[in-house]
């Protein structure tokens, strides 16, 4: 169960990131990418070390490799619900392959980073009209 402290240290460093630009490959702290601030946010909230790789989201092909052969893949499961610290794994029809951090934050949403609006925060009830159909969430495997 997570407490208040952990709501108000994820909030403000969410706050700190807000509206940091998109950059290609960035991890931080002027310029981010998704996994970049994935594995940030990882580290910094949760104590997980994440290896992001340089995987070009628009070759599918890639993604699929990098996920499949992740070492993280044999230590993590798959939720159907959400809980603050949660991977998020999105793809749509209109977007490429994504990742974030589900964060219990104004009734739970996605901390991450796009091309098009660099660091936001967005509810999960807003995903589907940007254009994020298929979301999965993960976690390390208890």
């Amino acid at each position: 169960m997570i407490g208040s402290a952990d709501i108000e240290r994820a909030a403000a460093f969410m706050t700190a990131r807000i509206g940091t630009p998109y950059e290609d490959g960035a991890k931080g702290p002027g310029a981010y990418d998704c996994g970049g601030l994935l594995s940030e946010t990882q580290w910094e909230l949760f104590g997980r070390e994440i290896a992001i790789g340089n995987v070009d989201p628009k070759d599918l092909r890639a993604v699929v490799e990098f996920a499949a052969n992740h070492p993280l893949k044999l230590a993590w499961t798959q939720h159907q619900t959400p809980l603050h610290g949660d991977v998020m794994l999105l793809s749509g029809s209109r977007r490429d392959h994504h990742v974030g951090t589900y964060l219990a934050l104004d009734r739970g949403g996605l901390f991450h980073c796009v091309e098009d609006g660099g660091v936001r925060f967005d509810r999960i009830n807003t995903l589907a009209p940007l254009g994020w159909r298929n979301v999965s969430y993960w976690r390390p495997a208890a």
